[in-house]
């Protein structure tokens, strides 16, 4: 490798892997650390109008999980136009062509306006944040004075989102996954128009960087800004959600065994990996595959629909999984042959999640399995008998059905169906000469979000081929649904 000299620094051709490393150590070393002049005067000289005195600064990475969430819901809807802010979100359109640093000071600014409910103070002020590490730092094109660095917020960018800006501030920021910008050359400016790569230049600017990686192009004007705008945005084949938890999964392990345990998973991989941690275990074991792809017994294609369940039901919380992992071993148990999708597991989730936890037993579990493998040919069945008889008995058009439709009402339809099948089950036991005692299952009635009751009652199917209704003695082998009542 051949190594210009130029002021900076340049090479022909990297050949090798050491040559990279070493491409990497110059590169590094020409990195400009410390507070923009700019900054230091609007805020003092450690920026300790924006975060407080040093002494009193704590490192983002003992913050708890409620003060995250306290701090991200005072950010999340923050409207303040006097600076700028739309539910959450910097709109400073009417500024046109701004430098990268004047875009900083109205966006601390701004967060100096928005108060912590928990501390009372402005949700930056007491934080520390870890240093920018060279070690890790992405080599990214040439590096570029934050001075000569603008940003066109009136025609193509859009606004910046403090939200996200937040979630990386609380312990999610990497020196190592910052890339850089992509931007284009403008000689009226004399600078550099940064077209990809605003959010993370500001939260690199924010870590004491005043140097950023260039790529940049030499065609001029708005419409480059607005094509390298969507080259970098929209014109992507877009990850698919199995992509996307795979991924997140293998980085969240990595965080975890290298940086000292699960407290240093990024807060945007731990549900990937929490949901990883359930599916793993034996007992609820899940194989999840690419989406529209052929699937077996246990496997699964629809990763997305159990990220939805673990957060609905455990909010992301891994010691809130017991409903979930044990719906999954439900299903398991009663489809042993069969993929696993996520109908009778939301059905399941919900049903869990209303019963009295000391009533979850292995004992209830495989009972429940046992109806469920007599009366369903799959999981997704039960969401398809379920849907049947309400669309039949209960139509949409009929304004007194409302809340019988949507989406959150799911899960305790199918709940609701089987707790009846269950019940129509031991009535069927009982009906037969001689049979021996068979115990309830002790259920009590489903209800929806608002605490009102819903009742879908299924029949249950006997070796015969004929439906047992509960309280209804005689067979009805015409339908496999006895009744829908909804209160």
């Amino acid at each position: 490798m051949t190594v210009i000299n130029d002021g900076q620094f340049g090479q022909t051709l990297i050949t090798n892997a050491q040559e990279a490393l070493e491409y990497h150590k110059q590169w590094t070393s020409k990195v400009q650390k410390g507070i923009h002049p700019k900054l230091a005067y609007e805020f003092g000289e450690d920026l300790s109008e924006v975060f407080g005195p040093k002494s009193m600064r704590r490192s983002v990475s003992l913050l708890s999980e409620e003060e995250i969430d306290s701090k991200m819901k005072a950010v999340r809807n923050f409207t303040d136009k006097n600076y700028y802010v739309q539910k959450g979100r910097l709109v400073i359109d009417e500024f046109g062509i701004i430098n990268l640093v004047d875009l900083q000071i109205k966006k601390l600014k701004a967060f100096q306006q928005i108060i912590d409910p928990m501390t009372g103070q402005p949700v930056l002020y007491g934080l520390q944040f870890a240093d920018y590490d060279l070690s890790v730092a992405f080599a990214s094109g040439v590096l570029t004075s934050v001075d000569c660095i603008f940003i066109n917020v009136e025609d193509v960018q859009r606004p910046v989102d403090l939200e996200r800006q937040m979630h990386y501030y609380l312990g999610n920021y990497d020196s190592g996954s910052y890339t850089g910008i992509v931007g284009r050359v403008d000689t009226d400016l004399n600078g550099i128009i940064a077209d990809d790569g605003q959010q993370g230049s500001t939260l690199t600017l924010d870590h004491g960087v005043l140097t950023l990686g260039v790529n940049f192009g030499t065609r001029e004007g708005m419409a480059e800004d607005a094509r390298l705008v969507l080259l970098s945005n929209v014109y992507k084949n877009p990850m698919k959600s199995f992509e996307i938890y795979r991924n997140q999964v293998i980085v969240a392990k990595d965080d975890a065994i290298n940086n000292g345990g699960e407290k240093y998973i990024h807060q945007a991989d731990r549900a990937s990996y929490y949901l990883d941690k359930i599916v793993s275990e034996q007992s609820s074991r899940i194989t999840f595959k690419f989406e529209g792809t052929k699937i077996g017994a246990g496997e699964c294609n629809t990763v997305k629909q159990f990220q939805k369940l673990f957060k609905k039901y455990c909010n992301n919380d891994f010691t809130k999984r017991k409903p979930f992992q044990t719906a999954i071993r439900t299903v398991k148990h009663a489809f042993p042959s069969k993929p696993i999708t996520s109908e009778a597991v939301w059905g399941l989730t919900e049903l869990y999640k209303q019963l009295p936890a000391k009533m979850i037993t292995d004992d209830l579990v495989h009972r429940i399995a046992q109806v469920l493998n007599k009366n369903f040919v799959n999981s997704n069945n039960v969401w398809n008998r379920t849907k049947d008889a309400r669309n039949k008995y209960f139509p949409e058009d009929d304004v007194r059905n409302a809340r019988l439709y949507g989406e959150d009402i799911r899960g305790p339809l199918m709940a609701s169906a089987i707790v009846n099948i269950c019940n129509a089950y031991v009535d069927y036991e009982r009906s037969l000469q001689g049979a021996k005692t068979v115990k309830d299952f002790g259920f009590s009635e489903i209800v929806d979000s608002n605490k009102r009751v819903v009742t879908i009652a299924l029949a249950h199917k006997t070796p015969e081929g004929k439906y047992h209704s509960v309280n209804e003695k005689t067979a009805n082998t015409t339908s496999d649904i006895d009744e829908w009542i909804a209160a």
